[in-house]
């Protein structure tokens, strides 16, 4: 799974992903997330976070289009 923001926060998109995860793991899926270098690590059944490289002087993102995250997500690619 693929999520371009940083995961784990607390907003809108990462509890979607968050709640997907926990339902796919229960059903047995192995998820291996792909996603931005912030974020809070979180203990889901069959989760394992994949971060991209931070970049030098990135301290973090913020909600909305930005240069930033089109830097990210080359990362992710």
């Amino acid at each position: 799974m693929l999520a371009p923001e940083p995961f784990f926060e607390p907003r809108g998109t990462p509890f979607s992903e968050y709640h997907r995860i926990k339902a796919l793991g229960e059903l047995g899926y192995a998820v291996d997330l792909v996603t931005y270098p912030f974020g809070r690590d979180v203990t889901l059944r069959n989760l394992r976070i994949v971060r991209c490289a931070r970049p030098p002087l990135v301290e973090g993102v913020k909600v909305g289009p930005s240069a930033t995250k089109l830097l990210l997500d080359g990362l992710l690619a």
